[in-house]
């Protein structure tokens, strides 16, 4: 199978599913460490998230933000 024959989608067939077979294969044998890793970045956006938040005005009621409006 020479790729320079193949059409171009048929190669990018090809190649797609020898990807999806690495794939599966690298999530068989690292899936507890690539769920450790996305709870991690979870947690570092989650994190990221509360101390980029605005301060509580509490002169307002409810103490709702200030809008600067």
């Amino acid at each position: 199978m020479d790729p320079q024959n193949l059409p171009e989608a048929k190669l990018a067939w090809i190649i797609w599913n020898a990807l999806q077979h690495l794939s599966d294969r690298l999530w068989d044998r690292y899936d507890q460490d690539f769920v450790s890793f996305g709870m991690e970045e979870n947690d570092q956006e989650w994190l990221s998230t509360l101390f980029h938040t605005e301060p509580m005005d509490h002169s307002s009621p409810g103490g709702t933000t200030s809008s600067g409006i």
